[in-house]
């Protein structure tokens, strides 16, 4: 493979590296991609953290965000909605950083999914209905998440996550793995105090950070992938 050096003239020469193992993480959209690799046989392990789970006719940002707009778009919340989409009760020391996440995140992550995957959409982003867009159903069909794991992966997320519902992505995610007969090859971590982004401890202190757990899952996963690899075939 040949890398433009730090004068962008003269191209720098890279001699190929035979590797041992291959290992992918990822957080988020990054997350699903780390279960993707994992799925696909593309690494030897992976870690994804707070991983968005894709599945058409299952959960998904698609119908979870436009619910979160619908539950929060006028006082009262509706909270028998909040529980639908897959959250957690909202809990008054909570409400601040929800109040955030409805303020920065929601909209703002539904409207480039749409625009990914649904461009001919045009209506209120609260309005979006997955299952009446057939092309868009078509579309997530052909990334989705199979659980149908290749080798070890193991999952972090945050029971407080406010973007991507632990009960719709963590577990659900869990629980398809399961039912593809792959559940020794998956680990899972949930921490009760977790939201999506680690830095919401900056101003919420009782946010749990999950990048600690994270670096300390990787070596977990090296020490489990090794391990498997002495094994007979």
């Amino acid at each position: 493979k040949r890398l433009f050096g730090r004068n962008a003239v003269e191209p720098v020469a890279y001699d190929r590296v035979a590797l041992e193992r291959v290992y992918a993480g990822g957080l988020s959209n990054g997350g699903f991609i780390a279960r993707r690799a994992a799925e696909l046989g593309f690494v030897d392990g992976a870690v994804e953290i707070s991983g968005v789970l894709w599945r058409a006719d299952a959960g998904n940002l698609l119908r979870e965000l436009p619910m979160l707009l619908r539950a929060t778009s006028r006082d009262p919340w509706d909270l028998e909605m909040l529980a639908r989409a897959g959250f957690p009760a909202v809990e008054p020391a909570w409400k601040p950083l929800i109040d955030l996440y409805k303020l920065v995140y929601w909209e703002s992550s539904l409207g480039l999914f749409v625009s990914d995957l649904d461009p001919s959409y045009a209506g209120p982003l609260e309005r979006y209905n997955l299952d009446a867009r057939p092309d868009a159903l078509a579309a997530v069909r052909e990334f989705e998440n199979t659980g149908d794991l290749k080798c070890p992966l193991i999952s972090i997320s945050g029971r407080k996550d406010w973007l991507i519902s632990c009960a719709g992505h963590a577990e659900a995610y869990r629980d398809l793995v399961k039912s593809r007969g792959k559940a020794d090859l998956h680990r899972m971590v949930i921490e009760d105090d977790a939201a999506h982004i680690d830095t919401n401890a900056d101003m919420f202190p009782f946010v749990t950070p999950l990048m600690p757990r994270a670096h300390a899952a990787f070596d977990e996963l090296v020490t489990w992938v090794e391990k498997l690899s002495t094994q007979p075939a």
